[in-house]
């Protein structure tokens, strides 16, 4: 979870690995229900409760997937993550959701 510059609310980042397909078969956006797993949205609800959530950003890269590395991957991820910084979330465009798509705002 990432605080907003005006540090009211949080972004919240789920990065698979393996991530599922945003659009379907016809090119269209496939719903939010659609995209995560169960696990995954019941952290979002879990976020939900715990700080007032401003987004939710979703992976799309799947330059990673299906290399039996998801450990290894998710590690060199937060490892990435953490050397951008704990800074607020920069909504011209923050590095930490590059290649990610914007599920939801609130």
């Amino acid at each position: 979870m990432i605080a907003s510059q005006q540090g009211h609310r949080k972004h919240v980042i789920i990065w698979d690995c393996d991530p599922r397909p945003t659009i379907d078969e016809e090119g269209k956006p496939r719903r939010q229900r659609d995209i995560m797993f169960s696990f995954q949205k019941d952290f979002v609800k879990f976020a939900e409760k715990a700080a007032r959530i401003r987004g939710v950003w979703y992976n799309m890269d799947a330059s990673k997937s299906r290399q039996d590395r998801c450990l290894v991957n998710t590690l060199e991820w937060i490892q990435d993550m953490v050397s951008k910084g704990d800074v607020p979330f920069n909504e011209e465009g923050d590095a930490r959701v590059e290649n990610c798509i914007l599920l939801s705002r609130r």
